[in-house]
């Protein structure tokens, strides 16, 4: 297809079977004629697809990458697709792995684990370089998880949490490395951090992006915490000055947490998809029901938001009957457009020109 792809929407379950996988697209041909939506499927020339079932899937705005095993040997493998090239074979980055995991993905870079942790405690971390076809690799010592925060086109950053699995008042460290193409030692330690947080349930610690220069720490609590116990949340932020780079802790707060979404557009945070607190200073912007805007992706403006509460509704674009969607149909959302999946039929509902 030529032209300029406005967006994609790709879904499938998991454990489902790798030709029932699509991405739907929609182009704009020509300037002043209207988008037309088209269905894709990947090609797997080359790949044995018996017994191979679809475990995850990632994308960005260049590639997408699918994680596969085989269900009866239980061999994990990682393979991309240009967008441009969905109907030619697949680049394989990892296969017939016994675990492939910690996979994240941004712009043309992906990073993951193999294997298992060394008898020492120490961990391989391996980045691929998409665009260039290169890959990376590092032992380092055993963590909580790694995560890429930005990217540029020679360049991966990422951050690594370390802490030990107990419960109660757990100190964290977090660490930023710079990645590089073409180096002879491609990893370089940028900054550290330390925080003491409230882990519960197995002192688990994870992180979330929320740009290229913050990033947040949470671990999950149930219950309301008591204020005076260290922070369930932390938002860092990197702080690149004269004199190098820093993490800096610009919040923080102790709270029950469970799910944490950003919202970077109206500079939110959304907790328990109920809870809005500001990036800015972790204040509570309100408490809403946030279940009609997270399936979309659109969320009100700043100044709508003081005049609702928890029982507030959007009007769900799914229960229209004109639609005729399935009750079991599976879905997948964009701001502008719902991708329905039902058995082997597949359904694209455009709402750019829907009014109300």
């Amino acid at each position: 297809m030529s032209g300029i792809c406005l967006q994609r929407i790709q879904f499938t379950p998991e454990l489902s079977e790798v030709d029932s996988f699509a991405v739907a697209s929609q182009w704009l041909s020509m300037p002043g004629r209207e988008p037309v939506w088209i269905l894709e499927h990947p090609c797997w020339d080359g790949i044995d697809l018996e017994h191979l079932e679809i475990w995850e899937i990632w994308q960005s705005d260049s590639y997408l990458v699918i994680k596969t095993a085989d269900s009866s040997t239980g061999c994990r493998s990682l393979y991309v697709w240009h967008f441009t090239s969905l109907h030619r074979p697949p680049r394989t980055i990892i296969s017939h792995g016994e675990r492939i995991h910690g996979v994240e993905m941004y712009g043309d870079w992906i990073i993951y684990q193999p294997g298992r942790s060394t008898a020492a405690g120490q961990d391989t971390v391996c980045v691929y370089d998409l665009a260039k076809s290169m890959h990376y690799s590092d032992v380092l010592s055993s963590s909580a998880g790694y995560h890429i925060t930005h990217a540029t086109a020679s360049s991966a950053y990422i951050v690594v949490l370390r802490c030990n699995p107990v419960d109660g008042p757990v100190p964290v460290t977090y660490m930023l490395w710079q990645i590089s193409s073409g180096q002879a030692a491609p990893f370089q330690h940028q900054a550290a951090g330390k925080v003491v947080m409230e882990a519960k349930g197995g002192g688990v610690v994870d992180l979330k992006r929320i740009d290229k220069d913050r990033f947040i720490l949470w671990a999950p609590c149930f219950d309301e915490p008591d204020p005076a116990l260290p922070p369930t949340i932390v938002l860092v932020e990197v702080i690149d000055g004269a004199a190098g780079v820093s993490l800096v802790e610009k919040w923080t707060r102790s709270l029950e947490i469970y799910e944490v979404r950003p919202i970077v557009s109206r500079n939110l945070l959304a907790a328990n998809n109920q809870t809005l607190l500001s990036l800015s200073d972790g204040s509570v912007v309100c408490r809403v029901d946030l279940d009609c805007w997270r399936l979309s992706g659109l969320y009100p403006h700043d100044d709508q938001w003081s005049g609702m509460t928890v029982g507030v509704a959007e009007q769900n674009l799914d229960n229209g009957a004109i639609l005729g969607v399935h009750q079991e149909t599976l879905k997948a959302s964009s701001p502008t457009a719902r991708f329905y999946i039902h058995e082997e039929t597949y359904t694209v509902i455009d709402y750019t020109g829907y009014t109300r």
